[in-house]
Parts: C-alpha cells; structure tokens; sequence
C-alpha cells in the first residue's frame, strides 16, 4: 500500500486533493502543514467517511529541510499542494535526500529551475517527479495528445480557459495570487508556422474570440504561456498552430487592472508583486459576477485519412478547486499501478495515459464533452455529433 504526504493537505485545494485520493485510490495519506490543529481536524471529518488507518495528521514546516526530512520517513510519494512556489526548493530536496517521489500542483517558471537542477540526481536514485500537475498546468498537454491520437495529421491544436469563481468576502488572499502576479513577468507565447512569438499587445488588447459553451459562451481571451506547451511542436512535427489561451476574471480586472500588473511588475518586480497581488484578489472578489464556474476547451484540426475534420473537447465543472484536484487524482490512479512511473523529471502531461486520464476525470467529476465536426459538405451543411467521452 502506498503512502502519500500531501504538505498542504488542508488547504483550498488540499482538502479536494485528501478527500478524492481516499476516494477514489487505495493510497493511505498523511495530511500536512504548519498547523497541526488544521490538519488534525480534517482528519477528523475525514474518518467519518473513511478508516481511521488510512488517513492521519502531521504538523511539517515546508521552510524547514529537518521538518520535511523527518515527515517524508516511510513515505511514497510527496504531493506539494502548498501555495507558494518557493516551497519546492526545501520540499524537491528533501524528496531526493530521502528517496521519496515527488509530484508538485504549482505553476511557477522558478520552480523548474530549482527541479531542472536536481534533474539529474532524480533519475540517477531512480525517483518519479513529476511536476506542472493539476488543471493548468497540467491538463493542456495531456488534452493536445489526446487529440493527436483521433487525427491521422494535427494540423492546430487551441487550448482556452475560463474561471469565474464567486469569492468568499471572508477568504483571505491565497499566497498562490503571488505567483499568478509573477507570471505576468513570462512572454505569452504562442506557436505558429514553426516558431514560438509574442506579441505583448495582447496582455492589453484581446488576442483571440473563444467560443466556450454555455453558460459562458464568446469571450475574448489572450495568450498565457505554459511550459508544457513546449513539448508539443516536438512531439508532433506536423503541428502549424498551438498555444494556451485564457479568458479574464471580469471587465475591471481585464481592461483596468491587468495592464496596471503587467506595467508594475517589468518595470519594479520585487517591490510591486505583493501590492498587485493584493490589488487583484480585490478586483477579482469586488467585480466578479455570474455565472460561475470553470471550461477548459480543446480547438483542433487535422485529417482522418484525406478529409479534414475539426474535434473540440470541454471539460467543466463549477468549483475551480475541484477541477484542480480531480487531473491530479486521475493522474495518481495511474502512477499508483506503475502504470505511468518512469525514473527523472516530468511534466503529467508527458505522462499521463490521455484516453484513461480522461475517463478517471469524468468518473471522479469533471463534465467531459467531445464534439466532432466533419468537414466534408452534405448539402450546404456540416455532419455534426456532440456526445461523452467515456
């Protein structure tokens, strides 16, 4: 039986990531962060549910390499759900110290440098990271070969998504809004006709119409490069066009704040990212109106033998948090059989098996739609079917 210690383990996303893994795996999990009394009293509420020998409490300090080492004994695998990105460096080489897997939900280009380092060292002791797991990051690469796998040729492949999230006026600000500040700091790259560009108008001026489904329907969205995406034109040669698109919190953070964010941050990063992360989560609570709920859509094009044909895939779910967990869960089902485990550093979209991680997602939650277009004219209209995944 394996044993995961989820650092974190009480928070926003923690509470998904502890009550779905006991769910739907068979792992035991120690949940973990600074406050034992938060730990110990989901815990508690988790018992009720589940036996008593599967789930347990820790108090760890993520800042603290002698607190992590001494948590991680009889460990498996460390899931870091924690919010800030920083904790990796401490937490990735307690991991390799003690032989320890590891898998991370964060998004943070400085957190692949610290991995990128350790790289080495992982595959040499024969340890699984995994890193860039959850929805997004997470998802978009592992949806692209998904779509490679129905095209005889993928020509485009758009990933969008959308996130209206109804703010609790009591929630403190998530220390995860620090990094989301930072990132504006990346060059929203996109990949077209054999090259990755930008274009920085795009963080001001909307970049691309996306067509979600209801009850969200056309937004505009602009270009948020992930690193994942990296992989795709590698993988696929043939591929013309690919990139991430993502539409805005509401009309004063998109067209008043964010050029504010991206101006601050380029011009003074370390003293204006803790103010702009503040002046966002603000925005975001203060103006944020329905409907609400979260859309990750896949746009691709290719050819089934010598017609061309159009595919889109929606996932969907109303709580942002959930749909975090739920990628991370269906990832887990696989790297608990070993079915997906290999030796070095990955991202889940390199690993993760796309037609299960699909199925498990919508088992464990998520809405999953897949429509199908073909391109062959009956009459003045299109064939068109809509229908499950599974």
């Amino acid at each position: 039986m394996k044993k995961i210690l989820i650092l974190g383990g009480y928070g926003l996303t923690g509470t998904h990531l502890s009550r779905l893994l006991l769910a739907h795996t068979n792992a035991d999990i120690v949940i973990a962060g600074r406050s034992r009394q938060k730990a110990e009293s989901l815990v508690a509420d988790l018992r009720q549910s589940f036996t008593q020998e599967r789930v347990g409490a820790a108090c760890v300090d993520v800042e603290d390499i002698d607190s992590v080492r001494r948590a991680l004994a009889g460990i498996d695998l460390v899931l870091l759900a924690t919010s800030f990105a920083r904790h990796c460096s401490v937490v990735a080489k307690a991991a390799v110290e003690m032989n320890v897997d590891y898998l991370d939900v964060l998004y943070s280009p400085e957190k692949l440098e610290i991995l990128n380092a350790l790289a080495p060292e992982v595959e040499r002791r024969g340890l699984c990271f995994v890193t860039e797991a959850g929805f997004h990051p997470g998802l978009p690469l592992a949806l692209v070969r998904y779509m490679a796998c129905q095209f005889d040729n993928l020509d485009e492949a758009i990933v969008s998504s959308v996130i209206r999230m109804k703010i609790d006026p009591e929630l403190e600000m998530p220390e995860s809004i620090y990094d989301l500040v930072a990132a504006f700091r990346q060059k929203p790259l996109v990949f077209r006709d054999g090259r990755w560009f930008t274009s920085w108008l795009s963080w001001i001026w909307p970049y691309r119409r996306i067509r979600f489904a209801s009850p969200f329907g056309t937004r505009s969205c602009v270009p948020f490069f992930m690193p994942e995406m990296r992989y795709i034109p590698d993988e696929f040669t043939q591929i013309r066009e690919t990139g991430f698109y993502i539409a805005g919190f509401n009309w004063f953070v998109d067209w008043f704040l964010s050029p504010l964010i991206l101006l601050a941050v380029l011009i003074a990063p370390k003293t204006t990212t803790r103010p702009m992360a503040k002046l966002l989560f603000w925005g975001a609570k203060r103006f944020t109106r329905p409907p609400y709920g979260t859309q990750l859509v896949v746009d691709a094009v290719g050819r089934r033998g010598r017609e061309p044909s159009k595919e889109r895939l929606i996932l969907s779910h109303e709580d942002a948090y959930v749909f975090s967990a739920v990628p991370v869960v269906a990832f887990l089902r696989q790297y608990l059989e070993s079915a997906v485990r290999k030796p070095g550093l990955w991202m889940m979209g390199q690993l993760a098996v796309p037609i299960r991680l699909l199925e498990d997602m919508e088992r464990i939650g998520i809405t999953v739609h897949r429509q199908v277009s073909d391109q062959r004219r009956v009459g003045a209209r299109q064939a068109f079917s809509s229908h499950h995944i599974s």
